[in-house]
This record gives C-alpha cells, sequence and structure tokens, in this order.
C-alpha cells in the first residue's frame, strides 16, 4: 500500500479489495466520522465505531459492485461514481461535480478538453446503473445518454491520473 501526501496535506491511498468485510470512517474537518448512511458498525477498539461495508460478490466485477451500491441509495439524489484508483482528484472537483448534478443529469468533469472520473448520476439513472453486472462499469449509460451530460471544466488533472500499481505511483509526477 503506498500513502501519497498531495502540496494540499490531504493523504490519498489506492487499494485493490477482495470481497469480505472492510471497515472505515471519513475524516472530515479533522474529525474522525462514521458513515451516517450506513447502518453497519463495529467497535474500533478505542470506544468508537467504524462503520462496515460488505462486499460478498465483488469478484463478480466493478458493473456488479457499482448496481450493488445504487440498490441502496434510491433516496439520494444522486450520487458520485469516485474509482479507488484515482487518488489525486481534488475536493474541489468532488463539490463542483455535486453542486451541477441534477435528477436527470450526468456530470462529467473536464480538464484541458479531456474527459475525466468521477462522474456523477442524477436519481433518473439510478435503474440503469442497478442493472450493471460484469467488469463493465457506467461508460455504455453516458454514451447512451449523451443528451444528459453536463461538462463541467476543472483545472484538476487528478481527473486523468489512473494509479493501478505501485510503478503508477513513481511514474505519475503528480504535484497539486
Amino acid at each position: 500500500m503506498h500513502c501519497i501526501r498531495g502540496d494540499d496535506w490531504i493523504w490519498r491511498v489506492s487499494l485493490n479489495l477482495n470481497y469480505g468485510d472492510y471497515a472505515y470512517k471519513f475524516m472530515v474537518d479533522g474529525n474522525w466520522a462514521i458513515d451516517e448512511y450506513n447502518s453497519s458498525f463495529e467497535d474500533d477498539g478505542y470506544g468508537g465505531s467504524n462503520s462496515v461495508i460488505n462486499c460478498p460478490r465483488s469478484d463478480r466485477g466493478m458493473g456488479f459492485s457499482l448496481a450493488e451500491s445504487v440498490s441502496k441509495c434510491y433516496d439520494w439524489e444522486g450520487l458520485l461514481v469516485i474509482l479507488g484508483d484515482m487518488p489525486f482528484v481534488n475536493p474541489e472537483t468532488y463539490l463542483s461535480l455535486a453542486n451541477a448534478l441534477r435528477d436527470d443529469a450526468i456530470c462529467i468533469p473536464i480538464f484541458e478538453g479531456n474527459p475525466g472520473n468521477p462522474v456523477a448520476f442524477g436519481r433518473s439513472f439510478f435503474s440503469s446503473l442497478e442493472k450493471l453486472d460484469g467488469d463493465v462499469g457506467a461508460k455504455n449509460i453516458v454514451q447512451a445518454n449523451t443528451q444528459a451530460v453536463i461538462e463541467i471544466p476543472v483545472s484538476d488533472k487528478g481527473i486523468l491520473i489512473d494509479i493501478d500499481t505501485p510503478d503508477d505511483v513513481v511514474n505519475s509526477h503528480f504535484s497539486y
């Protein structure tokens, strides 16, 4: 596991997870926080709790994992599909996408004319996302709904940097 600290002092890590249970917390304004949208918790061993997510069938691929996640989000207005192997995306990019999102929109960040990730989907696309299976993500949904795409210009080259191996980290030559 490689942790990378950006010039903004935010540490980022990318992991490939096999199927199983995973405990996590968020760091929000310097304080640890559990996921208020997840009702599964476990003791963290320090007097607090961790949120727990179960990935029982992650071996079925990215599309299936995304479909499983979406099935638990129907009361949400929209969602960001955030790829774990893209640790250099700036927080401002997430906010820009979330602020532009509408029920009937797909928001894609654009850096110097190049589309990247994450991608935001309005609620009207949840049923399509929930049908994904295998190791195919939501690209076909985006291609089938070009009229719904809103391109969001960003000054964040992190939307284009994909880290799959330790060598990718070394070779990324990325700085904020």
